[in-house]
């Protein structure tokens, strides 16, 4: 997937240099989104989502932006990661749906 493949597939960063959203859900994601922009996909963190996922619910979400934020989620909160993956449902369901 390219660097504009990726920016399209964006909800909340849309290139800007600073972030637009004063909510501080929709400013954290436009981060996450501007980061894996510009990094792209890691094939490490793919594999990681890929292990606890097993039935993807968000197919029109790409992978790479999933995996990242699974990746987020599951380092900063506590729970490990089947915790993370339940807080990941909410925060897909809730911002990307």
């Amino acid at each position: 997937m390219t660097r504009e493949d990726r920016l399209k597939s964006c909800r909340y960063y849309k290139g800007e240099e600073e972030s637009p959203f004063t909510d501080g859900n929709k400013n954290v994601l436009w981060r996450y989104e501007a980061f894996w922009v510009s990094a792209g996909d890691s094939q490490v963190t793919i594999s990681e989502y890929q292990a606890y996922v097993k039935n993807d619910q968000y197919p029109n979400i790409p992978i790479g932006l999933k995996a990242l934020l699974f990746n987020r989620i599951s380092r900063t909160s506590y729970g490990g990661d089947f915790q993370a993956l339940s807080r990941l449902t909410d925060l897909l369901d809730e911002y990307y749906k």
